[in-house]
């Protein structure tokens, strides 16, 4: 059994692919503005043996590793040795790849050259795209990306027909319109510049009023998701608040909260609005109560009154929509 630590949860885990026959990696691979020194081949050595352990295994790997090759450094180094930054990374990346052969280090499949991703990447914003980067790329291109965007969220791909329409609504759509595009059990929207996709949820029938007494972790079938807390000091959510009756509570209508100690009390509404929270997630958030305060509110922030001290044992809420 292979275990990994977890860098998001910051635990061992026990290594469960998404696919059980192929397990697909992404590392993170040179910047090609000078020769690879023998630190950085660590790094890649321990990549390697990881996908010959997967493969060991009976896993086939898929291994895409990204290249650096426009930055600044390596506009400066071509400039100095008086040759196109094309010259000089096409050069550094064939002496990397020469001695990944001699270190007998297995070349990746796929070895994306930043340079030519550039539109792509300038697309993408917070994990979202953009939909003024979305039109300045061409029309297949635009198509791409799109797809790759619906894929690594797990959502069906929709066939030509369906996609070039979603494609078509994205961009033509009123920056003030609400448009709303059905995939299966996902929902494709435009807010504010940006693509969001989220799975369709049912607004809970029974108002969410779930207590909390230091567990790590709240499973919240209503809002379909868990809350996490983490234990940390000096941050977070002062322990002492548990003494005072902490409750998990949809939103309701109403609620304020004050971020800022010499601040007043805030309308959640504004908040959410200057927090650019999409109307439609507004309603499937838990909010964090002390008594009948609150105190937390996922993607807007913590109540100052509520924050630990310097060296307070504390505890960092964090919201996992399913």
């Amino acid at each position: 059994m292979l275990r990994l630590f977890n860098s998001l949860g910051k635990k061992m885990e026990d290594f469960q692919p998404v696919n059980e026959r192929v397990v697909n990696i992404f590392t993170c691979g040179p910047s090609i503005y000078q020769r690879a020194h023998i630190g950085n081949f660590r790094t890649f050595l321990f990549e390697d043996i990881l996908v010959r352990y997967l493969e060991y295994g009976g896993w086939r790997v898929a291994r895409g590793m990204n290249v650096t090759d426009i930055e600044d450094k390596a506009i400066q180094e071509a400039d100095k040795s008086g040759i196109t930054v094309k010259e000089l990374t096409d050069e550094n990346l064939d002496g990397f790849l020469r001695e990944m052969r001699l270190l007998r280090i297995k070349i990746p499949d796929y070895l994306p050259r930043a340079s030519a991703c550039v539109d792509e990447a300038a697309a993408m914003v917070g994990g979202r795209l953009a939909v003024a980067g979305l039109a300045r790329l061409s029309d297949p291109r635009a198509r791409n990306l799109l797809r790759f965007h619906l894929a690594r969220r797990a959502v069906p791909v929709p066939d030509a027909r369906e996609l070039t329409e979603l494609l078509r609504q994205l961009l033509e759509a009123r920056k003030d319109g609400r448009l709303e595009f059905r995939l299966g059990a996902w929902r494709v929207r435009r807010y504010r510049g940006e693509i969001w996709i989220d799975r369709a949820r049912a607004t809970p029938r029974t108002p969410l009023d779930v207590p909390w007494t230091g567990e790590a972790a709240l499973d919240l079938p209503a809002l379909s998701g868990t809350l996490r807390f983490g234990a940390c000091s000096g941050a977070g959510l002062s322990a002492r608040v548990i003494g005072e009756g902490v409750r998990v509570r949809a939103r309701r209508g109403g609620e304020r909260l004050r971020l800022h100690e010499s601040g007043p009390r805030r309308a959640l509404k504004d908040l959410f609005q200057e927090a650019g929270v999409p109307p439609w997630r507004r309603e499937e958030l838990p909010l964090v109560f002390a008594g009948d305060t609150l105190a937390w509110v996922p993607g807007v922030g913590m109540a100052w009154e509520f924050r630990a001290g310097p060296d307070e044992a504390g505890f960092q809420p964090v919201w996992e929509p399913h």
